[in-house]
């Protein structure tokens, strides 16, 4: 069967898969014109990973299957409709990424062919993956190996100017930054065995979450041309530059929501269960005022350490690029606060393009303003709403997508 059935819909899993949750969705994609409403996310689910006080990859890998597997058979006791296909979006620290700009120029016009871009497109990923695996490891081993499921073409230039049919025309330059992206083959087998211990005949693709957000914010954002895009997980800080409409670097940093938890339990010498309940009861202003005043300065603490790795991580990029002023911000409620004060420091717009703070656009915010009629009951899950926007532009096919 094609992607589509007679009446134009298919539906497919998404799984969303971060290092503090896991969420599923079934997705129902049309062929819709309108970009926006192509998908449509008809059950949303959500599965929490145990905490982890003392983080080991290994360990951290099978607990995060087994939260996979234990939300695949919720979305099974519900399931109305077939399915044969499922994407799974991988947040760090699952995957490892680079935007390459692959250029070539002659003196003389010549041909741009499907042939030559596939040259272009196999050479440039076979020298990622290389050099990855050279970087990481000194020495091969199985558990070592990596594999290349992203190549996805961001822009495409011909003679300096972006084109939406590229082949067969007479050219001298081209310049194409390529998004890619590797994962180890041991993460990928313990995921793809959870899911299909509860659906056995199912297809899956594999995508990343940086360029799923790219996708997303593009479609829902008007004038969407320069941007940062933070995304603050369990375990992890990305941030995706984005210039000129194309999605150009990637930098992380080891510091989430789960480390802050970590930090805060040694600063009031409570276990780290113990502190997220003690948050909730702060969030909602229901801890007494002794209580509130340590958790306050415990918090400020730990929010400034992460503002310092913020700060290396903006010095990184503006080693090669002054920064756009503005910032799209994914993260949690309990922690969006403190995060959102940092950003906006002062002394950061000297990163800044045009020396002002940043601005900062709440992703939670945008999808209800935009993108809330994707969630077929209403409620918004916006790390799941990105991953809609991944499918949408994998199923719209152009030689874009054809690089995958």
């Amino acid at each position: 069967m094609g992607f589509f059935s007679k009446n134009d819909k298919e539906f497919v899993l998404l799984f969303d898969i971060g290092n503090g949750s896991i969420g599923v969705a079934v997705a129902e994609i049309s062929d819709n014109k309108n970009i926006l409403n192509k998908a449509k996310l008809v059950e949303v689910y959500r599965e929490t990973i145990p905490f982890q006080e003392h983080l080991r990859f290994d360990h951290f890998t099978k607990t995060v299957a087994k939260s996979i597997e234990s939300a695949a058979k919720r979305v099974q006791a519900e399931l109305k409709y077939p399915i044969e296909k499922a994407y799974l979006i991988l947040a760090s620290p699952w995957y490892a990424s680079q935007t390459r700009v692959v250029n070539l120029r002659k003196s003389e016009p010549f041909t741009f062919t499907e042939e030559l871009f596939a040259e272009m497109i196999k050479k440039e990923s076979d020298d990622f993956k290389n050099e990855h695996i050279k970087g990481r490891f000194k020495k091969a081993a199985k558990e070592d190996n990596l594999v290349l499921i992203e190549q996805h073409v961001v822009q495409l230039k011909c003679n300096g100017y972006e084109i939406e049919d590229p082949f067969d025309k007479k050219v001298k330059t081209i310049e194409m930054p390529l998004y890619l992206s590797v994962a180890p083959q041991v993460v990928l087998e313990a995921f793809v065995s959870a899911i299909k211990n509860v659906f056995p005949k199912i297809d899956i693709v594999f995508g990343t979450f940086p360029l799923a957000y790219f996708f997303a914010a593009r479609e829902l954002y008007p004038k969407f041309d320069d941007a940062l895009l933070v995304d603050v997980s369990g375990e992890v800080t990305d941030i995706a530059f984005v210039l000129n409409g194309a999605l150009l670097e990637i930098t992380s940093f080891p510091l989430g929501r789960n480390t802050i938890f970590r930090r805060l339990s040694s600063s009031l010498h409570r276990p780290a269960e113990e502190i997220i309940s003690l948050l909730s009861t702060f969030f909602t202003g229901k801890t007494n005022k002794e209580m509130s005043i340590k958790i306050e300065k415990a918090f400020a603490e730990v929010a400034d350490s992460w503002v310092v790795s913020f700060e290396k991580a903006l010095e990184k990029l503006a080693d090669t690029f002054y920064l756009p002023d503005q910032v799209f911000l994914t993260a949690d409620d309990d922690i969006k606060k403190w995060l959102v004060e940092g950003i906006k420091k002062e002394s950061f717009s000297q990163y800044v393009m045009t020396h002002t703070p940043f601005s900062v656009v709440d992703t939670n915010t945008l999808f209800n303003a935009r993108g809330k009629h994707i969630f077929e009951k209403g409620e918004v899950d916006v790390f799941l709403g990105i991953g809609a926007f991944y499918i949408i532009h994998n199923t719209n096919k152009n030689f874009r997508s054809e690089a995958f």
